[in-house]
């Protein structure tokens, strides 16, 4: 009979055993196993009694595990019908396995089927392999590659903040994460880093801890409230169980003063003229010829008066 036997750290260990495909006891699966809390994955062999791929729900402290025997019962799972698969990984947040009607992918809580390639044809036993967001499939005299890189993006990729006095807080902008992997994303956090990280205010976060489903959405807000004059750039820095993790959306804000109140025009006959907003002057113009300014305004600056 073919089993699972979780150990007790103990100095007299005991065991569990019980079916784990579908009530084959010989022959029932060959190559190894793949694991992603809470569940151990592997393929099944029994023609009669199951093919596909069974998802054993593990206890670890327990230790302990779901069995799938003649029934299969939640939250354990089964996929893939009569496919003959290979040995699966994990990768993504999804399972994958080779078989001869191409690579699949399964989400790996429910085992819905969230993939399917184009078939082509694979030896048995064949293990799929994953590194830098590709997953690679040996396929008799080549290697097929599958891209999944990339599959977190963000609405914006960076915020701007326009000119804002020392102190005051600016309008709230929204991030948004788009989770395009096959499998659910689980974000640890959307901090805020860099040297003027201060400057900046995390605002509702819907993004830390997390998980996003395929398909999904989670949104994070900020603010800019700068402490100081001049340029003041900082990030917003996720961290998930993405392929590209930690990604980073550049902050820029420039703490500064709003003169529009104070601009005016010097036009060609001595006349100051309000510009933007700006407030009028009682004497605006003066008499043709005379190119000099009656009265003007001199603004405040950082630093002293220029």
């Amino acid at each position: 009979m073919l089993s699972i036997h979780p150990v007790q750290a103990t100095s007299s260990p005991t065991y569990a055993h019980a079916d784990v495909c579908a009530g084959q006891h010989s022959d029932a699966t060959f190559g190894s196993f793949a694991y992603l809390a809470p569940y151990v994955y592997l393929e099944c062999e029994s023609p009669s009694t199951g093919l596909g791929l069974v998802a054993l729900d593990v206890n670890a402290s327990a230790p302990s595990f779901t069995p799938c025997g003649s029934s299969c019962p939640a939250p354990d799972w089964r996929a893939g019908g009569t496919t003959r698969f290979g040995p699966p990984i994990v990768a993504a947040a999804a399972v994958w396995a080779a078989s001869d009607n191409g690579l699949s992918a399964f989400n790996a809580t429910t085992g819905a089927l969230i993939y399917q390639s184009a078939a082509f044809g694979v030896n048995r036993f064949v293990t799929p392999s994953e590194a830098g967001g590709q997953v690679f499939v040996p396929s008799h005299t080549v290697i097929r590659s599958f891209s999944f890189s990339g599959a977190v993006t963000f609405t914006p990729t960076h915020l701007d903040f326009s000119g804002q006095a020392p102190g005051t807080t600016s309008a709230t902008q929204t991030v948004t994460l788009h989770n395009n992997l096959p499998g659910t994303l689980n974000v640890t956090s959307a901090a805020l880093s860099g040297a003027n990280a201060s400057s900046y205010v995390k605002g509702i976060d819907g993004c830390t801890a997390m998980a996003v489903a395929p398909g999904g959405t989670c949104s994070v807000q900020v603010s800019f409230k700068p402490g100081t004059y001049g340029g003041l750039p900082a990030s917003l820095n996720f961290t998930d169980a993405g392929p590209d993790s930690p990604q980073t959306i550049a902050l820029n804000g420039m703490g500064a003063l709003d003169d529009q109140g104070h601009l005016y025009t010097l036009d060609g006959y001595g006349g100051l003229h309000a510009d933007g907003s700006a407030r009028p002057l009682r004497i605006s113009a003066h008499w043709s010829g005379w190119n000099i300014a009656r009265s003007g305004v001199v603004p405040r600056r950082p630093g002293g008066v220029t």
